[in-house]
């Protein structure tokens, strides 16, 4: 004997556990779904976001003359990349401005020493000046002093060939009285 037994049930009485168990299952979903959006969005943050957010301020700080800083380079993808070469950047300029500098005082230095050599050349050509101008003095001077001397000889000899001239005619008159 087959026996059988009917039981007559609504369609929503006897679906009503799947349909819970549907719900559950697309709650489930979307909460796992909402945790692996938070976990990419802390993750990006984390790894991408934070990453180039210090990166900007790495270069502001670099753009504003601070060229001792370094950025901590943590991964060795394009970001780590990045701030390794901004690092060597910030190296390279801080080298190139010391260079700059010690260059600025070599050149500061040597206009210092050509000034003093220039200030003592000057020094130097005012005494020679000086010293030209009283040499021109002295050989004034000197040219009066022999001229004075010239004149006086030149006195000398007028008076002397007056002398001898009236000599030889008191010579001229004692042979004719005598």
């Amino acid at each position: 004997t087959m026996w059988s037994l009917v039981v007559e049930q609504s369609t929503s009485e006897a679906f009503a556990t799947l349909i819970s168990i549907k719900r559950y299952f697309v709650l489930a979903i979307i909460l796992v779904g909402l945790i692996t959006i938070l976990t990419s969005f802390y993750l990006i943050n984390r790894s991408i976001i934070k990453p180039l957010a210090q990166l900007n301020y790495f270069a502001k700080e670099i753009t504003a003359g601070n060229l001792e800083l370094q950025t901590p380079v943590r991964s060795d993808d394009e970001i780590g990349k990045l701030g390794q070469l901004l690092n060597e950047m910030a190296g390279t300029i801080s080298q190139s401005l010391k260079y700059e500098r010690d260059g600025r005082k070599s050149l500061e230095d040597m206009i210092d020493n050509y000034t003093d050599m220039v200030r003592q050349s000057k020094n130097q050509a005012l005494m020679v000046a000086a010293s030209a101008e009283k040499s021109e003095e002295i050989a004034g001077s000197g040219v009066e002093v022999i001229r004075a001397a010239t004149d006086s000889m030149l006195a000398i000899k007028d008076k002397t060939l007056s002398i001898a001239e009236n000599a030889g005619g008191l010579s001229k008159q004692v042979k004719k009285i005598g």
